[in-house]
């Protein structure tokens, strides 16, 4: 008899813990969050209905997905102020047209050859210019467009947009987008103002083998604009471009 009501006695208390087992709720309001930077170990206090306290060790260890390096993230505030790409409005500057005759002072002539030619020496080839044409936000848009309505489609009057800002060109690519801006003015007949920006002191910071060609822009302006064939530029050039030894051994009228 005695045995039976301890095995009753024993499985009710089983029952018992069972059900307060299946109730039991962790508490929130005791649990400290602290920096995972200064973790090394955290005390979470459990209460329960004994009061009795537990402790979670947390260890530091290196993730083999490497550390967080916060040089290398990035800014999401930010994120707003990439803007999409934006073509630049074009204006049809009808009072700009080619002067006849005045692509024979170009050393690379205004066709395909010479485009080809300035996009190798900007760095851009075909395929990336394709992509570069008609945007206008860096230097390399702006000569490759520049490039494309002048040496391509022959249109002076949409070309003008881009040459218009071609000063924000000339750090990128100093001596050539000097020189295009250059050749195009001459051949649209404005190359009064040449001089100012393609100077013969710039002509002598640049490599060797592009001085013949940078002071024969300069002298053609000055030919040009004051009929001195013999002018510092085209002396100095007329033994390497052909034009300059025309213009050199030209007989004053």
């Amino acid at each position: 008899m005695k045995i039976k009501l301890i095995l009753l006695l024993v499985f009710t208390c089983i029952l018992s813990i069972g059900a307060e087992a299946e109730s039991f709720e962790i508490p929130m309001d005791n649990i400290k969050v602290v920096s995972a930077d200064n973790v090394v170990e955290e005390k979470v206090d459990i209460e329960t209905e004994n009061k009795s306290n537990k402790i979670v060790q947390l260890g530091s260890s290196d993730s083999d997905f490497g550390n967080t390096n916060s040089g290398n993230t990035i800014d999401i505030s930010k994120m707003q102020e990439i803007k999409e790409r934006v073509k630049l409005k074009l204006k049809n500057y009808s009072n700009v047209h080619y002067v006849k005759g005045y692509d024979w002072f170009s050393i690379h002539k205004p066709n395909e050859d010479s485009y080809d030619f300035y996009l190798n020496k900007i760095g851009v080839n075909k395929i990336e210019a394709e992509n570069l044409i008609g945007y206008a936000d860096t230097p390399k848009e702006i000569i490759t467009s520049a490039l494309y309505y002048d040496l391509i489609e022959h249109k002076p009057n949409i070309a003008e947009n881009f040459y218009l800002i071609f000063k924000k060109t000339f750090q990128y690519s100093s001596f050539f987008s000097k020189e295009i801006l250059a050749d195009y003015l001459i051949r649209t007949g404005r190359y009064q103002k040449n001089e100012l920006f393609l100077k013969k002191i710039n002509c002598f910071h640049i490599a060797f083998k592009y001085k013949s060609e940078c002071l024969y822009y300069y002298g053609v302006a000055n030919f040009l604009n004051t009929g001195n064939s013999k002018n510092f530029g085209i002396r100095f050039s007329k033994n390497k471009i052909k034009q300059a030894k025309i213009i050199y051994n030209r007989r004053a009228r």
